[in-house]
């Protein structure tokens, strides 16, 4: 039996890339609504039509911008002024900065992949928890990443490695292999990932009992974020699509299947407070969901999500910032 038929969701990073192809296969299992987050508003509504027409009953844009507390709060009050019950929030958007060469801020002051990728996502899920209450059962589904424990993807030796005092780098100089003067956008964008699942791993010990959260990983995927864009504008997009299926690089339409699982499957009910990841590259090969900080195509877990303390320090110190 589908549970998202006929039900209400949220969905963030939905105008393209992983979350696009994500709602439209979630589209078809016939919703009611999918409220869509965006930034820009013409995005937004090519979404909604799209969706619509793919079998959504509706869709609606809720404005805001994941990189600001406003922006989060602006998605906030849109679902919930709808008056509608909330079955289903998936926290997709992540932003992965390869272009710019220093450490990028936000308008609040927060290191750009602190905020919009790790923060973003507290505020979002715990502004809109009583409503998921309220509606349950519901689901949290939050997209995840394989880059935390992949040294080839990023510098994992480097993750939590400035001190529980400088989560955002801010007295540490962390560069890259590019140069000694440029930021270490990768290891920046893996450290929020880290924390999201940190922050999660205690989160899911209070989180309220209607409530199935779920973290889930794409695997490798041909998406809009991270290296790929750039190196389509030098490479140019054949020879792009070439090296993608050397390295068995997944089209999103495939890699989504695994978030589809955890939204609609029954199964997926008695999966709270797991990691699911049907492999990292290649053929789909379903692995049993596994407690967080695990990652099973690895055989290996992330240490400072096994770490209780840590855990429990960046539980405290995001809370104090909402």
């Amino acid at each position: 039996m589908s549970f998202v038929a006929g039900k209400n969701i949220l969905i963030t990073g939905a105008t393209g890339g992983i979350g696009e192809a994500l709602a439209l296969q979630l589209s078809a299992l016939k919703p009611a609504t999918i409220f869509v987050a965006a930034r820009s508003a013409d995005k937004g509504k090519a979404a909604v039509e799209a969706f619509k027409a793919a079998g959504a009953a509706d869709a609606v844009v809720v404005m805001g911008d994941l990189s600001s507390k406003a922006g989060v709060n602006s998605i906030i009050s849109g679902v919930r002024e709808s008056g509608k019950p909330l079955h289903i929030l998936i926290a997709n958007a992540g932003a992965w900065n390869t272009r710019d060469e220093g450490r990028v801020t936000t308008k609040d002051g927060l290191e750009f992949h602190f905020q919009t990728n790790f923060l973003s996502c507290v505020q979002l899920m715990k502004g809109l928890m009583n409503l998921l209450e309220k509606s349950g059962p519901s689901r949290v589904i939050v997209t995840g990443g394989y880059g935390v424990i992949d040294p080839k993807l990023i510098p994992v030796e480097g993750l939590m490695q400035t001190g529980m005092d400088d989560l955002q780098f801010e007295k540490s100089k962390v560069t890259s292999g590019l140069g000694p003067n440029k930021f270490n956008n990768d290891l920046s964008y893996g450290q929020s990932k880290l924390l999201e699942l940190m922050y999660l791993k205690k989160y899911i010990t209070e989180s309220p009992k209607k409530v199935t959260i779920i973290v889930w990983d794409p695997g490798a995927t041909a998406s809009n974020i991270g290296a790929w864009p750039m190196l389509k504008e030098k490479m140019g997009t054949v020879a792009v699509s070439m090296l993608q299926f050397v390295l068995g690089v997944r089209a999103a339409t495939t890699s989504c299947k695994v978030g589809v699982w955890c939204c609609d499957s029954p199964e997926a009910a008695n999966a709270h407070g797991t990691y699911v990841e049907w492999g990292v590259s290649g053929a789909l090969k379903k692995n049993v969901p596994v407690p967080l900080g695990w990652f099973p195509s690895y055989f290996k877990y992330a240490p400072a999500a096994m770490d209780d303390d840590k855990v429990n320090e960046v539980y405290k110190k995001a809370n104090a910032m909402l």
